[in-house]
């Protein structure tokens, strides 16, 4: 059978094989038609029926006449989709496996699976005869359901074979865009799957767990279909289902709850900050309640919905905050107990989501720089990291640190002694040697040195650790860029005439690495040393960039700008925010300093800056990504080299430009 799909998908390209094509079908299809639904048969019907697939959406679908159709439809495709008793068996003992194969994708190998791809593959092109051959049978298993609720697993197989035969095309993240336009999906919702969850109660959540997670799975399928008063009825409903015992129930029910608030009328959440606002506590009251059963101690999926709910609820969410970050942080300190007896956390997609909770909680609560909801804040927060740091918690450092940052970012001046007693300990050589910790050690450091540069320099003990790290990070060619990235923030945010007392020391440990490099590199230690450069100048002047590069060797400056800066600086230099910083630097140097050229040099540095200027600027105006359109769904897993950034921890993008105050363009036409 594999031999003949394999044939069949290439029948085009050797006419040799289209003789046996119709025998070959013919074989298979009568195979499959007598195949019983064993287990053990599982493989073989899962070829047989991908071979169906390959020719029936191939150009010899000319194979099937309508006769094969019907028969296809009654003893291939219903009795592929009705639940069996290992099945079951799976549902009640392995939920997780279960949800990994019906919920995530990973049923494209299972019977069920290929089977609804067969129905997909019919109606590619016998859309219209397929829809009315399985309608049929769907009106057949609907009446046996009716006529006895016994019958549950004919209506489970009636709702697996609406859902294949009305989805044309869907993605992971986004659901079904595209339905069958023949088959009336409103309909069916209101009579097959909302009157089934209209009849749910507190008593009755236990019943037909299997029938009811079909429900859900509906209408997590087909949310971009279903009309905004279908939102409003289904919530109180799963908000009830969020309270079922069953593992799979309740988390069914959570992704339905996250998913359909992402969902989108243009630009318009379907789902208002204001509808959510009523249902908020009873939600997540029942969410961490899902924590409460074994099977779902951590449930990624419940913890992504914890996260979206907060999201979606915005400034609406500071009421609850206490209790968010009371429950959280609760949850982080017995797995970090449980670390401490040597239970390594097993669920990096579990601990993900509750550090983009945490972070979404600072997000809303934070918002407008109150200083009362981040001391709050901070007192909840700062001392389970100290712990993670302490018992050397590996996988949530990274985390930790994105918090740290994200609270510091927000500090008026002068910082709190907290900060200051806690820099130390991020300085620790362990910490940054861990390859995952090292983006959001750096963005922390650049925090201190802007919330409280002028602390660090007064307090000098503090101050110089911080250069030592510098210089050791530029060292090294794994981490050089961290090094200019702290290096920079120093330049914006520390006195200048403190420069005299640490910047020559850097500048020359910076040209001794510039000349180990190869003659024609491109890479990002060039690029970082330009932007450090052209920064310096753009903000203190360029007088001060020749006089330091003219103490190190006379003559450096001009020579470095002839054979260096100008023709690498269009080649290396793409971000936009650093094309604005390099533009503006060489315009200060092209008209405040002309010294530092020599003849015939100055029109190629004009040549370059109008390089860059042609270029668009992407990203310097472009407005932050809503939390919604992020899409979470990756795979998490932990190693020494990964780091995964917290999406609500992200930096506001203007932060990232430090020349606000100045439009490139304007600057450089003056």
């Amino acid at each position: 059978v594999d031999d003949s799909d394999n044939r069949s998908s290439r029948v085009d390209e050797r006419p040799v094989f289209q003789a046996h094509l119709g025998p070959s079908v013919e074989a298979v299809w009568g195979l499959l038609t007598h195949l019983g639904v064993q287990p053990q048969l599982d493989k073989l019907a899962v070829s047989a029926i991908l071979f169906l697939s390959s020719v029936l959406k191939g150009t010899h679908y000319t194979f099937f006449q309508p006769a094969h159709l019907e028969s296809i439809v009654a003893n291939v495709v219903v009795p592929g989709l009705r639940i069996r008793e290992s099945d079951e068996e799976d549902f009640e003992d392995n939920p997780l496996e279960y949800m990994q194969r019906d919920l995530e994708g990973g049923a494209s190998d299972t019977r069920r699976g290929v089977t609804c791809a067969l129905v997909n593959a019919m109606c590619c092109h016998f859309e219209e005869q397929t829809t009315q051959l399985c309608s049929r049978q769907m009106d057949l298993l609907m009446a046996r359901y009716a006529a006895s609720t016994g019958e549950w697993q004919s209506k489970d197989a009636a709702l697996y074979l609406f859902m294949a035969l009305a989805t044309k095309a869907e993605t992971k993240a986004g659901g079904v865009v595209t339905t069958n336009p023949h088959v009336n999906l409103i309909d069916f919702f209101q009579r097959h799957v909302l009157a089934d969850l209209q009849n749910v109660t507190a008593a009755n959540v236990s019943k037909n767990p299997i029938l009811m997670a079909d429900l859900l799975k509906f209408v997590l399928t087909f949310r971009n279909q279903l009309p905004k008063e279908a939102y409003g009825v289904a919530f109180p409903i799963l908000n009830t289902l969020l309270t079922s015992p069953d593992c799979i129930v309740h988390t069914y029910a959570a992704c339905c709850v996250e998913r359909m608030l992402t969902v989108r009328d243009g630009a318009v959440p379907r789902v208002a900050k204001a509808d959510i606002q009523p249902m908020l506590q009873p939600l997540l009251t029942n969410l961490f309640g899902c924590f409460d059963h074994e099977a779902s101690k951590e449930n990624p999926h419940v913890m992504k919905c914890v996260m979206r709910l907060v999201t979606a609820a915005q400034g609406d969410a500071a009421p609850v905050a206490p209790m968010l970050v009371s429950k959280l942080t609760g949850v982080l300190s017995g797995l970090c107990e449980g670390f401490k007896q040597g239970i390594a956390p097993k669920n990096p997609a579990f601990h993900h989501f509750i550090f983009e909770s945490l972070a979404a909680v600072i997000k809303c609560v934070c918002a407008g720089g109150d200083q009362q909801a981040v001391a709050s804040m901070e007192g909840t927060m700062i001392p389970p990291f100290q712990l993670v740091i302490e018992q050397d918690v590996t996988e949530f450092q990274p985390y930790f640190v994105q918090i740290v940052a994200q609270l510091l970012e927000r500090r008026a001046q002068p910082v709190p002694e907290t900060y200051l007693t806690l820099l130390p300990m991020l300085l620790q050589q362990p910490l940054w040697a861990a390859k995952s910790n090292q983006p959001a050690l750096t963005r922390l450091v650049r925090a201190y040195v802007e919330r409280a540069g002028g602390q660090l320099v007064a307090s000098q003990a503090l101050f110089h650790q911080i250069l030592g790290l510098v210089q050791t990070l530029m060292m090294a060619k794994m981490t050089d860029h961290y090094a200019f990235s702290i290096l920079n923030a120093i330049l914006c945010h520390v006195p200048p005439a403190k420069f005299p007392e640490f910047l020559p020391v850097l500048t020359n440990a910076a040209l001794d690495r510039f000349q180990k490099l190869p003659a024609n590199s491109n890479g990002k230690f060039l690029r970082s040393l330009l932007v450090f450069f052209s920064l310096y100048a753009a903000k203190h002047g360029p007088d001060m960039l020749f006089d330091q590069l003219e103490a190190v060797q006379p003559g450096l400056l001009e020579q470095f700008l002839t054979h260096v800066w100008v023709p690498k600086l269009p080649l290396v230099v793409t971000d936009a925010v650093d094309k604005k910083v390099c533009q503006v630097g060489m315009a200060r140097l092209l008209c405040e300093c002309p010294r530092s050229f020599g003849f015939g040099c100055w029109p190629a540095a004009m040549d370059a800056v109008c390089r860059l200027l042609k270029d668009p600027r992407k990203g310097l105006d472009m407005a932050q990504a809503q939390d919604d359109d992020v899409d979470f769904d990756f795979i998490v897993s932990y190693n020494n080299s990964s780091f995964l950034p917290l999406v609500n921890a992200a930096q506001d993008k203007s932060s990232a430009d430090p020349l606000q105050e100045v439009d490139a363009p304007s600057y450089v036409v003056e």
